[in-house]
This record gives structure tokens, C-alpha cells and sequence, in this order.
């Protein structure tokens, strides 16, 4: 009867375990589920321009940054124009790097003086 009651109690923890297994695997698909969800191109961009929104340090930072980009590859093109000589390549590669770091790090800056040169060549435009 002892060895009876035995098998009856393993039977029982072999349901139990296999019970909490299926609880285990289901939370594991589950997770692995959201993960995958998470990590989509559509949701990480999303998830960017949300921490965009909240953070308006980090968004002045990013359109800065874009001006900066934009604006030294402009310079890059002006100084290079439809040149193919390396040298000419070459420096104007360095003046885009160089005009892009300093209008993103100085955009205060560069919008004073973009404001005193507008003023400049309007004020000119009005004598005439």
C-alpha cells in the first residue's frame, strides 16, 4: 500500500511539474513575443521620435546636429563644385566636417550672425 501511495504522490508532482512547465514555456513565448515586437524597425523609430518628444534638449541637439550635417555638405559642394581632383576632394571633405562641427556645436552663434547678415542685405536691398 506504501509503495502505492508512492506512486500516486510522483504522479501528482510529475502533473504539477509538467503544469508549471507549460505556465513557463507559454511566459517564455510570451516574452520572446514582445521582444521580437520591440525590436522591428517601425517600433525602434517610433520609440525614438516618442523620446524625441519628451525631451526637448535632445530634439534642439538632433536639429542642430541635421543643420550642421546640412550645412557643411552645402559648403562641401560650393567649395568642390563639379571637381574630380583628390586634393580639391580631400579639403573639401575636411571643410565639410569642419563647418558641420561648428554649426552644430554654436548654433546660437551661427543664428546671431545669420540674423545680422540677413538685416545686412535687407537694409541694403530697402536704400535701393
Amino acid at each position: 500500500m506504501k509503495h502505492h501511495q508512492q506512486l500516486v504522490d510522483l504522479r501528482a508532482q510529475i502533473i504539477e511539474l509538467e503544469r508549471q512547465q507549460e505556465v513557463y514555456k507559454n511566459d517564455l513565448i510570451d516574452f520572446s513575443k514582445q521582444i521580437l515586437e520591440k525590436l522591428k524597425p517601425a517600433s525602434l523609430i517610433h520609440e525614438a521620435f516618442s523620446e524625441l518628444k519628451k525631451d526637448s534638449t535632445l530634439s534642439t541637439d538632433v536639429v542642430s546636429g541635421f543643420i550642421g550635417i546640412a550645412t557643411g555638405y552645402i559648403s562641401k559642394i560650393l567649395f568642390q563644385g563639379t571637381s574630380h581632383s583628390p586634393v580639391r576632394r580631400l579639403f573639401g571633405n575636411a571643410l565639410m566636417l569642419g563647418v558641420a562641427g561648428l554649426v552644430s556645436r554654436y548654433p546660437d552663434g551661427i543664428k546671431k550672425i545669420g540674423k545680422e547678415v540677413s538685416r545686412g542685405i535687407l537694409s541694403h536691398f530697402k536704400k535701393k
